[in-house]
């Protein structure tokens, strides 16, 4: 075999890439292997920056945020009745817990539980308990549509600040702070609450600094009567209330 044989093998060759093909076919399997590989590559890092910039908190200022302190009164109403709130069992993985109080806390710690992702589902599952929209079960409450509450049979119902939530209730997003919700098994035209027990709750809360009594409100009227006259005068702090003398 004479040089110019073997020169016409190395051009061969290098038109290929340096590697085997068939008849000199293009590696079109090849190629897309390697683009899949990239694009997934590509994918991965964006997951992974946006999965930071959810711990961060600097992805979504939708509320609400991390930075937010909520709460949400609760009650679950059972056939005629409310049961009693719900213990704190001490786990909350995302920030949405209770303290025993009929009141949902809600301070997400991720975006997993703020934003559209604050929902009544992140608290189910960190009490374990089960919300849809056929079946309840709160301790040793466990109803299913159909189940009968005394010679009626019941059905999953829900109510978002007084009105009818149509769907699963552990879609209902705390979407406000000071919310009520109830969460009730009971026969259709059954007169459930709309307000649960717990929602005077929301004026004396356990992890929230207490409200000042009205008396030390600044600026708050005061009314004062005269003992021998019976007149009455108006004053607000920081002015002299006027003279009753003639």
């Amino acid at each position: 075999m004479g040089k110019a044989s073997s020169g016409k093998k190395v051009a061969r060759a290098a038109s290929t890439g340096g590697g085997r093909t068939s008849r000199g076919k293009t590696p079109w399997g090849w190629y897309s292997l390697i683009s899949v590989v990239v694009i997934a590559g590509v994918a991965l890092v964006v997951v992974s920056r946006d999965d930071t910039l959810d711990r961060i908190g600097e992805r979504s200022t939708e509320q609400p945020t991390t930075n937010d302190h909520w709460h949400a009164a609760y009650g679950f109403y059972f056939c005629d009745q409310f049961s009693p709130p719900l213990a704190d069992n001490g786990r909350d993985p995302l920030g949405v817990h209770t303290h025993g109080d009929g009141v949902i806390h809600v301070h997400p710690f991720s975006q997993a539980a703020s934003g559209k992702r604050a929902l009544m589902g992140v608290y189910e599952r960190a009490m374990g308990i089960t919300l849809n929209d056929d079946r309840i079960e709160v301790g040793d409450r466990k109803y299913s549509n159909g189940d009968m509450c005394g010679d009626k049979p019941g059905k999953v119902q829900a109510f978002v600040e007084g009105e009818p939530f149509n769907g699963d209730p552990s879609d209902i997003h705390f979407g406000k702070d000071r919310m009520a919700v109830v969460v009730a098994f009971a026969p259709e035209g059954t007169e459930i609450p709309r307000t649960p027990p717990s929602f005077a709750q929301l004026n004396n809360l356990s992890d929230m600094p207490a409200q000042p009594p009205a008396s030390d409100v600044p600026n708050e009227a005061t009314t004062t009567t005269n003992a021998t006259g019976g007149e009455t005068t108006t004053s607000v702090p920081g002015t002299t209330p006027p003279s009753s003398t003639p």
